[in-house]
C-alpha cells in the first residue's frame, strides 16, 4: 500500500513536491537519481491518484484518507460507473488544492473488470484572490477484482 510520500521544496522554497511515483514505485533517473514531480500540477495528479488507489483507512499515518469504493460490491454496469464516479470524487475532495471537480468520466472494461477514471480537476492558484486553474488526470483503479 502507499506509504508517506517525503515532500522536497521546489527551487523557489515555496512549493512542495513530492517524490514520483510510477505504479507504486519510486521513480529514478537514468543516474539513479530519485525523481520529484516536474510541476504542481503533476503532484496534484498524483496526489489524486494516490487518493483514489488507497483503501480507505489504510493509510499508515492518515486513516481518514482513501477510497470507499474497495469495501463496496460494484457491478459493471452504468450503476457501477456512477458509485465507482462518486467515491472517486470524495477521495480526490480529500486534498485541499482541489477546489471542485469540474468532471470525471468512468469507464468500466469489461475484458479484465478494470476502471478507466478520467478527471478535471479546478485547483486553487491562490485562494485568497479566488484564483483557480483546470488539471487533467487519469487513474485505472481494479475496484471489481478486490
Amino acid at each position: 500500500m502507499i506509504g508517506t510520500v517525503p515532500t522536497i521544496l521546489s527551487e523557489g522554497g515555496d512549493i512542495m513536491l513530492d517524490l514520483l511515483y510510477n505504479s507504486g514505485d519510486l521513480t529514478a533517473d537514468e543516474y539513479g537519481d530519485l525523481v520529484v514531480c516536474r510541476n504542481e500540477d503533476e503532484d496534484i495528479i498524483q496526489t489524486a491518484n494516490n487518493n483514489i488507489l488507497t483503501r480507505f483507512g489504510h493509510h499508515k499515518y492518515h486513516s481518514e484518507i482513501g477510497n470507499k469504493v474497495f469495501t463496496r460490491r460494484i457491478k459493471a454496469d452504468s450503476t457501477g460507473s456512477e458509485m465507482v464516479a462518486e467515491e472517486c470524487k470524495i477521495a480526490i475532495m480529500q486534498d485541499t488544492r482541489v477546489n471542485e471537480i469540474q468532471n470525471i468520466n468512468v469507464l468500466i472494461s469489461k475484458e479484465d473488470n478494470t476502471c478507466i477514471v478520467d478527471y478535471t480537476l479546478v485547483v486553487w492558484v491562490d485562494i485568497e484572490l479566488e484564483e483557480t486553474r483546470i488539471v487533467d488526470g487519469r487513474c485505472y483503479v481494479d475496484a471489481l477484482n478486490q
